[in-house]
């Protein structure tokens, strides 16, 4: 049931080498023409000296309204992005410096569409530097197009 006072929750896990965060984000209550939707999440990793492993994951789902035309169709969609990855510390400027690579793959399902589900993939490099006070990132990604659906069956808000 959605509580209108709460939209979800966070929570965060970490040792010195590890870390696992999970949330769920309540977006939409199912009400009149609004249909009920929401997100969660899953990134976790492991460092082991200078490599680190981890997984980063979101669960889309977007449900029907109250009214539950025949147009509507409860959608789901999850993405995941497993990776590896090494990272540096303290290289003159270079507060830290770290590079991964690895595999993004989704999972595209329109339920009113039977149970197929799409799942493009790809490769997804990422770079990033922390320099000063200043963070930045670049990401490289060549495979199939993620959304299988396009923008269709998602909500305003996304």
């Amino acid at each position: 049931a959605f509580v209108e006072d709460q939209a979800g929750f966070s929570m965060t896990y970490t040792t010195g080498n590890n870390l696992v965060e999970l949330f769920l984000d309540w977006t939409g209550v199912r009400k009149g023409e609004q249909r009920e939707q929401f997100m969660a999440g899953l990134s976790a990793w492991k460092k082991m000296g200078v490599l680190k492993v981890g997984l980063k994951g979101h669960y889309y789902h977007y449900a029907l309204s109250e009214l539950n035309n025949k147009r509507e169709h409860i959608h789901d969609y999850a993405i995941i992005k497993p990776f590896l990855g090494v990272e540096l510390e303290n290289l003159g400027i270079l507060h830290n410096l770290e590079a991964k690579a690895g595999a993004l793959v989704s999972l595209d399902r329109d339920r009113g569409q039977g149970r197929h589900w799409k799942t493009p993939a790809g490769l997804i490099l990422e770079i990033g530097a922390d320099i000063w006070r200043f963070h930045l990132d670049e990401m490289f990604y060549s495979g199939s197009r993620q959304m299988g659906f396009g923008l269709q069956h998602y909500g305003e808000f996304y």
